[in-house]
């Protein structure tokens, strides 16, 4: 039998609905003194925040393409900046985000950090807004918060 059609488009990745094909665009320019790993060959420019930018790369090793999270003056933010990659190296949940890697690299002062994640092409807040969301859809979505929380709080 025929899947309502509500019912259909929930169990359609939601990464699917958000994702847009990767756009040629010639590689970010890096700010002046930081340095990436030779590994990870910067890809284009995902966003930028009050503690840096976000960055997707293609580890050159492996052919898998990574979300870096490079933050500026991580000196000046000392221990949050301690607790954020304690935390995400510890995480391991299907709906969370964790730490793949925090490479050493030659900063003064350790006024760079760079953060490697898993990139997800699927973005919550475009998918909210590229499409009306089912009551499906919110059910899914909620499930997953929920789970995510439930992890946290254990």
């Amino acid at each position: 039998p025929a899947l309502r059609p509500g019912v259909a488009a929930a169990r359609r990745p939601l990464a699917a609905m958000a994702a847009k094909p990767p756009q040629p665009s010639a590689a970010p320019q890096l700010p002046a003194g930081a340095e990436l790993p030779r590994h990870l060959r910067p890809v284009k420019q995902l966003g930028r925040g009050a503690y840096g930018t976000v960055y997707l790369c293609e580890d050159v090793c492996t052919g898998a393409q990574v979300a870096v999270k490079h933050v500026k003056q991580a000196a000046r933010l000392g221990k949050s900046m301690v607790r954020e990659i304690r935390l995400l190296a510890r995480l391991r949940h299907e709906n969370l985000l964790h730490l793949l890697d925090f490479p050493a690299v030659p900063s003064p002062a350790f006024d760079d950090v760079f953060l490697v994640l898993p990139y997800l092409p699927a973005d919550l807040h475009k998918v909210i807004y590229r499409q009306a969301l089912t009551e499906k859809h919110v059910q899914v979505i909620s499930v997953q918060v929920m789970r995510a929380l439930g992890y946290l709080h254990t």
